[in-house]
């Protein structure tokens, strides 16, 4: 039986869905954010490995920023808003900020050239990039009731 239409989520969920007593809002988000971060650790992982360098890496890197980024981000910032003033918010606060500032660092490793010398340095800087955003991305996830979770 579906739930009367002004209780239900943009979705169409009714006020049961999901976790028992969770927001569906934000198990969604927390969803996406978690979804974005297996991409991010897919591309880390292809990277530290070595399948993936120099100019492929930041072609790798540019394509999940341009096609992912900026969700990604958004989704930070509104899991930021439902979480305000919830135990930890503080904390979050703080690796949220960092996830986006590993997103701008990629944006920008993504961008640069690289010089004819230094093309290692470049991928292990796009690797170091990607490691701190990742590491954000964990943490925050770890704060918050629905993406701790996935790390059990």
């Amino acid at each position: 039986k579906a739930a009367p239409v002004e209780e239900q989520d943009w979705m169409g969920r009714g006020a049961g869905a999901g976790a028992r007593g969770a927001d569906p809002v934000l198990a969604e988000r927390v969803a996406q954010l978690q979804l974005r971060r297996d991409a991010l650790a897919d591309l880390s992982f292809a990277a530290r490995r070595g399948t993936l360098e120099g100019y492929a890496l930041a072609a790798e890197v540019g394509r999940f920023v341009s096609l992912q980024g900026d969700a990604l981000c958004s989704d930070v910032k509104g899991v930021l808003e439902m979480q305000k003033g919830q135990p930890g918010s503080d904390r979050a606060r703080t690796m949220a900020r960092r996830v986006v500032l590993g997103v701008d660092a990629l944006r920008v490793r993504a961008g640069q050239q690289a010089p004819l010398a230094g093309l290692d340095d470049r991928t292990t800087g796009t690797i170091v990039a990607l490691e701190e955003t990742l590491d954000a991305l964990d943490g925050l996830l770890k704060l918050l009731p629905e993406g701790r979770r996935s790390f059990l």
